[in-house]
């Protein structure tokens, strides 16, 4: 590994303290609070769910995951803002850091727009998937409810650049927190009717959600106009269309678009042929992914920090010093990562427990053998899982998108659509067998990002334009 002594300098490089440890947390540990804060509010909506009725546990996860699917064109280029901002910081160009924000803003809100006509045609959607006639309707409403929250959710997501791409992302934090106490209350309301509110179940919850998305586009918004001057960031001087830098944004945010659209779908179609066996099965199935969530999604936030620390030093024009970031987020996500192997495999009742307790229609022996089981394909796959969160968005922080994009739709074709054909059509829809193609598919990104990884061929990449010379 270089030096950093070695490294070329730049009169706009950051602090000494780039490149440590010290650093990676400081970025990191507020983003993997609010992942975490994500995460939780994922565990409590679905308690609350399993609580008030098994078959709307069941439908949240594949109606969720469609949703999710369908908007991951848009999310791709919102998510995207963040590296646009921490390549921008390093480069010290601060107007265009502001012009970015605009851009997102705009498209989130076309793209917001256009994704509402997915609405009408969600009983026909859910009608192919062939699962049962009470789950089907649950998918319906809780699917139909979050359409209507993808324009705060996108406009969020842009505005939360501005904070992560400066690894400014205690704001990040407190924001998260806030939406995630918001969508736990209203949940608590609205699914079970407490006091005077309806008894709303599954719509209950997606109500809850959209919410939490709207709280906190609107608290990034204030947050942004109370500080924005006194950083020196002048949002009103850079608000016009700009059409080359929103064709930028979109030329590098699709392919992660594309990236987040071919996972989803994948999942999605493995979650599709669960369904077909059976409630218990889907609902086993739904209780794992969950489970896997509460290490999964804190390590996005840790992901989101490699990505903007990347960003930066390619920003400074010091890519090696990315080199030892991530290997730095790479220790901390395996150890994370092996904790949690611990507890799958030992104590899987324990884990479970929470979702169970209050849940004496939904709980049963068969389940519960039944999530043991998924829970040791989960540990088989976890450290590869973050292999591919570190390493994935290592690159992507540096501009190689299209090389991610690639990969994940690929992988997602041939570990997950067509296995889920072939075990559809030969193997009577086989629950272990679906699994095996999903944790396939999860180690293989795991190896294929790190290999790219190592080739070093991101570190020439840039999503900005170089600046004139004088």
């Amino acid at each position: 590994m270089t030096n950093e002594t070695e490294l070329p300098s730049s009169p706009r490089a950051s602090s000494p303290r780039a490149g440590t440890l010290r650093e990676l947390i400081s970025i990191a540990l507020p983003l993997i609070i609010s992942s975490s804060s994500q995460s939780l509010m994922h565990v409590v909506d679905r308690i609350f769910l399993m609580s008030h009725s098994r078959s709307e546990f069941s439908a949240a996860m594949p109606a969720g995951l469609t949703n999710w699917t369908i908007i991951s064109f848009a999310f791709g280029t919102a998510l995207y803002t963040n590296v646009f901002v921490s390549q921008y910081v390093g480069a010290n160009q601060k107007d265009k850091v502001t012009a970015v924000i605009w851009q997102g803003v705009y498209a989130s809100l076309m793209l917001g727009l256009v994704l509402l006509i997915s609405l009408p045609l969600a009983p026909f959607l859910f009608s192919l998937y062939g699962h049962a006639p009470e789950v089907q309707k649950f998918e319906v409403h809780y699917f139909s409810i979050l359409c209507l929250g993808t324009t705060p959710l996108l406009i969020g997501t842009v505005l939360s650049g501005f904070f992560t791409g400066r690894g400014k992302n205690q704001v990040v934090m407190y924001v998260n927190l806030c939406a995630v106490g918001l969508n736990a209350l209203l949940d608590y309301l609205l699914i079970f009717g407490i006091g005077p509110f309806p008894e709303l179940g599954i719509r209950g919850a997606a109500i809850g959600t959209i919410a939490a998305f709207s709280l906190t586009a609107l608290a990034y918004a204030i947050v942004i106009w109370k500080v924005a001057e006194e950083d020196g960031f002048d949002f009103m001087r850079n608000r016009s269309f700009d059409r080359d830098l929103i064709g930028r944004m979109m030329r590098f945010g699709f392919p992660t678009g594309v990236q987040i659209f071919a996972d989803g779908a994948g999942i999605t179609l493995v979650i599709i042929v669960v369904g077909k066996l059976g409630e218990l099965p889907l609902a086993a199935t739904n209780l794992a992914f969950n489970l896997n969530s509460l290490a999964f999604v804190p390590m996005i936030g840790l992901g989101v920090a490699v990505s903007t620390l990347v960003g930066r030093r390619v920003g400074e024009n010091r890519s090696a010093l990315a080199i030892r970031t991530t290997w730095y987020a790479v220790g901390m996500a395996l150890f994370y990562m092996a904790l949690w192997m611990v507890g799958y495999l030992f104590f899987p009742n324990a884990i479970m427990t929470p979702y169970l307790v209050f849940a004496q229609e939904a709980d049963s022996p068969e389940l519960r053998q039944m999530v043991i089981v998924l829970l040791w394909f989960v540990s088989l796959y976890a450290l590869f899982d973050a292999f591919a969160i570190i390493f994935g968005n290592a690159i992507r922080g540096a501009g190689d998108t299209r090389f991610s994009m690639i990969v994940m739709t690929l992988a997602s074709l041939l570990f997950l659509a067509i296995p889920a054909g072939i075990i559809t059509i030969y193997f009577e829809n086989n629950l272990y067998l679906c699994w095996t193609a999903a944790t396939i598919y999860i180690m293989a990104l795991g190896v294929i990002f790190f290999l790219r990884f190592q080739s070093k061929k991101w570190m020439t990449m840039k999503v900005i334009e170089e600046e004139p010379t004088v």
